[in-house]
């Protein structure tokens, strides 16, 4: 059995009651103490809420692994000896991407969330775990607005690239739209802080490893060449398998982008060398 059936038959036993709440979380390493899992396992208690809050995390990044690359982004910026380090998520969903920064660094700050979903909005902000939580990764709110972090992460939408919706498609269906148009304006943020001379030292992009396979008008290259052309990081990316790289035999395979902040980003207003390999 694939790591994506693994990871749907995980999330299917939770529909089922089979499993509980707590238990599919703890299958997918989201830490027992964390604020968005007792958030998540309270919501699913209330009548006719079980189903949904697992639809939300089914959508979830995968914790462990998530970590491990998050680990790499904070030791090659110099972070790890830090009192403080602040994140922002956009397209956060319930953020695995912020439980996996609480579980590497005691001092892991989520400053803002932006994500599009009304519901998984609200279990975010019920977790009290966010400071703010914008509507609108690419609006003003959570781009030229929002505040100064470290790490700033893109867990952006799957579904043009997901191999179950395709299969759900006709012959005959017309191509689906790429989303690379809201990730661009969402990395706004990126630019505006770059401008002002308070870029995040970390960057992360996660999205399916599909992105590569299914789409002639949605390119790896084709997001390669927009990374590249903020000009002021050094970027690597990689396919990571949970049950490979993990130990954790629950989630699909995911591809990362990781970047690093150059000593000279300021002055630097021209795209880099490439995409180095994080597997490697």
């Amino acid at each position: 059995m694939s790591s994506y059936d693994q990871h749907i038959c995980l999330i299917g036993r939770g529909f089922n009651r089979v499993m509980s709440v707590a238990e599919v979380l703890a299958a997918l390493r989201w830490p027992a103490d964390d604020a968005m899992a007792k958030t998540l396992v309270e919501a699913a208690a209330a009548p006719r809420q079980h189903r949904k809050v697992l639809r939300h995390l089914g959508l979830s990044v995968n914790v462990e692994v998530t970590r491990r690359v998050l680990e790499r982004g904070v030791w090659r910026a110099g972070l790890q000896a830090a009192a403080e380090i602040r994140c922002g998520t956009t397209f956060s969903g319930v953020d695995g991407v912020a439980a996996a920064g609480r579980c590497l660094h005691p001092g892991w700050r989520h400053v803002f969330a932006a994500e599009p979903d009304a519901d998984r909005a609200a279990l975010l902000r019920a977790s009290g775990a966010c400071e703010h939580v914008y509507s609108d990764a690419t609006a003003a709110e959570a781009t030229t607005e929002a505040p100064q972090v470290d790490v700033w992460t893109a867990t952006f939408e799957c579904g043009p690239n997901s191999g179950m919706d395709r299969a759900g498609e006709s012959a005959t269906a017309a191509p689906r739209a790429d989303n690379l148009g809201a990730l661009h304006r969402a990395l706004g943020y990126v630019r505006h802080h770059l401008a002002r001379g308070t870029p995040p030292r970390v960057l992360m992009l996660e999205n399916s490893a599909n992105i590569e396979r299914l789409h002639s008008d949605t390119t790896a290259a084709e997001l390669d060449a927009m990374l590249l052309g903020l000009g002021a990081y050094a970027w690597e990316k990689g396919i990571l398998c949970p049950t490979r790289h993990a130990n954790t035999p629950n989630a699909r395979a995911r591809v990362y982008w990781l970047a690093t902040l150059r000593a000279s980003a300021q002055a630097d207003s021209g795209g880099g060398s490439g995409v180095g390999d994080m597997t490697d």
